[in-house]
């Protein structure tokens, strides 16, 4: 096992973009632009760029742009996410509520969260490993964004999608999802576990784990059963505020981590709330992502409800 650090998000800022003085007349008056540049076309990228978006001062928001695969199938090896100042994330999900195509909303409320499934990680895969896009599947690129600035800003976003040759394929990837949208912390120490298990044989290729900045530990262990979780997984303490956007990845193509069909996975994430007030989703969060060979479907579990 070799545990390296994975950036979530490639942090940009717009080239030349600062203020609407000397943005031109898109940008409204007062409004800071910190939108990235849009990339010149490749025949060996995807792209998906977000619509223009003004978020308020003092104000944390998450919104999803619903957008049709028309490109037929796909085989794909990473992800490459580009977004600017006061940016969180930049995630492609899929959906098991499909929207219009084209459709952009407000998704910050953590009751709509369950509809959504991962589908791409921003780790590169090795040659010939890679994820399946049907043709017809809906993305769903999630942003975060918390401005703690002093003025409204702009932003737009855009995700990367590398392609390769399906034929070079040898061995299909899907992503594996644990996650606790109840994440509901008083002041002081918390912590919370969750199982989920595996319906079928799969392979583990890496994991990693996913809390804000008020995190204090993250741990994964894997078992036969609830009551024989006893083999650590992955660990993390202490977790540190950058692994916000930096976390630990354990890697295991070399010799995959085989998980028996029934197999109990536990997600236990700790944190050390110093402050006078309860923190919740999205504030903080409690994921585990991982890639898994032997499938092209994604293993989502939603714990707590």
């Amino acid at each position: 096992m070799r545990a390296i650090a994975i950036p979530l998000v490639l942090v940009v800022t717009a080239c030349g973009a600062s203020s609407a003085d000397d943005t031109g007349d898109d940008v409204p008056p007062g409004v800071v632009d910190v939108r990235v540049d849009i990339p010149a076309p490749d025949p060996n990228y995807l792209d998906l760029v977000t619509p223009d978006q003004v978020i308020a001062a003092g104000e944390e928001k998450m919104f999803c742009y619903y957008l049709d695969n028309h490109a037929g199938e796909l085989a794909v090896q990473t992800l490459e996410a580009f977004q600017g100042n006061y940016g969180h994330h930049v995630v492609l999900l899929t959906t098991v509520e499909p929207r219009p195509d084209g459709t952009w909303e407000d998704c910050s409320d953590q009751a709509e969260m369950w509809k959504f499934r991962s589908f791409v990680l921003p780790i590169p895969l090795p040659d010939g490993y890679a994820i399946k896009v049907p043709d017809g599947m809906q993305y769903v690129m999630q942003i975060h964004y918390v401005n703690t600035g002093e003025a409204p800003i702009l932003v737009r976003d855009v995700a990367r999608l590398k392609k390769v040759d399906a034929a070079a394929v040898q061995t299909w990837v899907a992503t594996l999802t644990t996650n606790r949208l109840d994440v509901s912390i008083p002041p002081g120490p918390l912590s919370v576990s969750f199982d989920c298990t595996v319906d079928q044989d799969l392979d583990l290729l890496l994991v990693g784990g996913h809390m804000h900045e008020h995190g204090a530990r993250f741990s994964i262990d894997i078992g036969s059963s609830p009551s024989a979780v006893d083999d650590e997984l992955y660990l993390v303490d202490p977790w540190q505020p950058s692994f916000r956007n930096l976390p630990p990845v354990s890697l295991f193509f070399s010799a995959p981590h085989h998980l028996t069909a029934g197999s109990v996975i536990r997600t236990t994430c700790e944190w050390m709330n110093d402050t006078n007030q309860t923190i919740a989703f999205p504030s903080e969060m409690c994921t585990a992502f991982g890639y898994l060979a032997g499938t092209d479907q994604p293993f989502h579990c939603q714990g707590g409800q």
